[in-house]
């Protein structure tokens, strides 16, 4: 059993040849037996940031504590060996307490030993995770529709890429979120890459998203003079044109050019001025943009003709049929009430304007016609006989009325 012991010896010698009395010689000896094994040490671990997944993030302290044999033997030695990065450190010696301190990132395992003089020996193993150190952050992956100066005209899409830690490894990467489909002046997006021990790293990124065409400029014209072409605006004097521009939250600017209709040419380069004068007889086109900063683009436009000469006056050519050969005066006489007049000098598009006066009465009658042939023929009916001056102007498209025929021309109706 466990436990000290005394152990005595004696010798009795005995000389009978000499017959003396017996000699004693008496020997002591003391052990221990000790066959239980010391306390286990303590080792205490203290960090100022608490452990978080079973990782510090910060310096560790450790405190290696013996404890008081349990034997009858003493302790002989107290000892620990460390191991990191799959090497170990030499056995050492140490006091009891004894206090180390890790410094740098790694997992270390602390061993440490007890050993009494009848050589039991107790163990202790603690591990120790170390990563102070941020993950190296993941990268955004952004997609969508690019337009100008770093917008979006799309919805957009946000993921991440990579994303690594060395000691402890990456938990994971988070998001704020993963997609903006509503126009934005600018949402920022955070991204946080975090490691096992809790470390982590932010990233940021701010979206600009315009996904909306901005309002069309106005082209304001003033009062056309003619009419007769379907989307064409027509005047027979000088035009001037203010542009109301377009309309956008996001609004960078609006812009006009002309383009002549006959020759495709851009007359009037694209500028930013909201006022125009067209003065000169010609066939435009003005096309407004709005732009807005993202690059979105709505566009309006409106043709204009100009002509501000006077048309040719009619000229009578024939009258009931019979030609008119005289370029100043002649009368044409005839029993039919239906008369028949064909003109020429005149315009496709325009009206023709045909005034006759009974010469007794005075009483007129007017007739206008819209122009579709070169040689165009005016019928009037006629309600009483008698001699009627025939006159005619024409109007053209664009407003402008000619000067009246030349010459008296009359139709007796007998």
């Amino acid at each position: 059993n466990a436990g000290d012991y005394k152990v005595e010896a004696s010798l009795i010698g005995e000389d009978k040849a000499n017959y003396k009395l017996p000699s004693v010689k008496t020997q002591e000896y003391t052990f221990s037996i000790d066959k239980e094994a010391p306390n286990l040490p303590t080792i205490a671990i203290y960090s100022t940031i608490p452990v978080d997944n079973g990782w510090y993030k910060d310096s560790v302290r450790v405190t290696m504590t013996s404890n008081q044999d349990v034997g009858p033997s003493t302790e002989q030695s107290f000892s620990y060996t460390v191991t990191t990065g799959g090497v170990s450190s030499a056995r050492t010696e140490i006091k009891s307490p004894t206090i180390t301190n890790i410094a740098n990132d790694g997992i270390y395992v602390y061993d440490v030993y007890s050993l009494d003089y009848a050589s039991n020996e107790s163990h202790a193993q603690s591990i120790i995770r170390v990563d102070k150190t941020l993950p190296t952050s993941a990268d955004f992956v952004i997609t969508g529709k690019k337009g100008l100066d770093n917008w979006y005209v799309s919805d957009v899409n946000i993921s991440y890429t990579g994303g690594s830690d060395a000691t402890s490894g990456i938990k994971g990467v988070t998001l704020s979120t993963n997609s903006i489909t509503q126009d934005t002046l600018g949402t920022e997006v955070t991204m946080t890459t975090e490691d096992n021990a809790g470390n982590k790293v932010v990233k940021t990124t701010t979206i600009k998203l315009d996904k909306t065409l901005p309002t069309a400029p106005v082209i304001n014209l003033p009062l056309v003079t003619g009419t007769g072409i379907a989307g064409v605006n027509l005047y027979n004097k000088g035009v001037d044109i203010t542009i109301t521009p377009g309309i956008d939250n996001n609004i960078d600017r609006t812009t006009y050019k002309v383009i002549d209709r006959q020759t495709g040419d851009e007359i009037v380069s694209e500028t930013t001025q909201t006022t125009l004068n067209l003065t000169n007889n010609g066939k435009y086109e003005v096309v407004t943009n709005a732009y807005d900063k993202a690059g979105n683009k709505s566009t309006s436009s409106k043709v204009i003709w100009i002509n501000k000469d006077k048309p040719q006056s009619p000229r009578i050519s024939s009258v009931d049929g019979q030609p008119i050969t005289n370029s100043t005066t002649q009368t044409v006489t005839g029993t039919s009430s239906t008369l028949n007049i064909v003109f020429a000098n005149v315009e496709v598009g325009s009206k023709l304007n045909v005034v006759l006066i009974q010469e007794n009465t005075y009483d007129k009658k007017e007739t206008q016609v819209q122009v579709t042939d070169e040689n165009q023929l005016v019928t009037i009916k006629l309600e009483t006989k008698g001699t009627y001056r025939i006159t005619a102007t024409q109007t053209n498209m664009y407003g402008t009325e000619s000067d009246v025929n030349v010459g008296s021309y009359d139709y007796e109706y007998k």
